[in-house]
């Protein structure tokens, strides 16, 4: 098509009555270029939030959930003040669901002792099958964007 337009300016150019088909033959030369320009900016774009999406998800399995995955597997206990815990409640922004709310409360009623071991043992099984399943679900999140 574009071949088409330049052969077509080409033929005019040379008759000076036909400065309407010329420029008719330039604005879709115009037309085409445009088109091809938004089609590869869309797919730039495309690209570009599927990276930072992944950049996303990666930054919350690696700063929030594994470290608390960690936590909730290998400390007995949740004590504040401890450089483990002032390090997950700076990033709790990344936590998903109920996972913030229910650290929050499991750390706060560790602290304060106002409920049974049972219940903080039960509070501490909920937190942690919740991250865990949310490692998977953003596993999987990653898996998928790289593949699409």
């Amino acid at each position: 098509m574009l071949a088409m337009a330049f052969f077509k300016i080409l033929t005019l150019s040379s008759d000076p009555t036909k400065q309407t088909e010329i420029q008719i033959a330039l604005n879709v030369i115009l037309v085409f270029v445009t088109v091809v320009y938004v089609i590869i900016t869309n797919l730039i774009l495309s690209d570009s939030k599927k990276s930072r999406e992944i950049d996303f998800k990666r930054l919350q399995l690696e700063t929030f959930y594994l470290p608390l995955h960690f936590a909730l597997t290998s400390m007995e206990e949740f004590k504040k003040p401890s450089p483990e815990l002032d390090f997950l409640f700076s990033h709790i922004y990344l936590g998903e669901g109920d996972v913030p709310q229910l650290l929050i409360k499991y750390a706060d009623y560790k602290e304060k002792k106002n409920l049974s071991d049972e219940e903080v043992g039960e509070l501490r099984t909920n937190l942690s099958t919740k991250v865990n399943k949310d490692i998977e679900i953003i596993k999987k999140d990653i898996q998928k964007l790289r593949n699409v």
